[in-house]
């Protein structure tokens, strides 16, 4: 367990979350939501560079360990099931199917077009 003390002010937000109703709730979203729209509109030209002046850059490690994480993320490549449409960077094709639908002894297969569960095409952004 966390050996911190918990602040009073903590105690009296989380005491006053338990017992706010739904509509409550939305209207402190709602309000909330306006404050930041406000704070936003009010802030000035100068303000935002200050801000993304302060903004510290990424060190060398850091920057390299990014380098190297996207290489390895544009290496992955997706792997389509032809009989179940399956698709991830994960699948190993064993004879042409994922190892799901190879293991499967029981024709049609489970998620296949000729059980009726072929969920069509794939959107490319999925």
């Amino acid at each position: 367990m966390n050996s911190q003390p918990i602040s009073d002010e903590a105690l009296r937000k989380r005491k006053r979350g338990a017992i706010e109703t739904a509509d409550e709730r939305e209207s402190q979203l709602s309000k909330d939501r306006e404050r930041k729209r406000k704070k936003v509109e009010e802030e000035t030209e100068e303000q935002r560079v200050k801000w993304l002046e302060y903004q510290p850059e990424l060190s060398s490690v850091d920057r390299k360990l990014l380098k190297n994480f996207c290489k390895k993320m544009d290496k992955l490549r997706h792997v389509l099931c032809p009989v179940c449409n399956e698709s991830c960077p994960s699948i190993v094709l064993v004879n042409g199917k994922c190892r799901r639908c190879y293991s499967e002894k029981i024709m049609p297969n489970k998620f296949s077009a000729e059980n009726n569960m072929d969920p069509g095409e794939v959107p490319e952004e999925l």
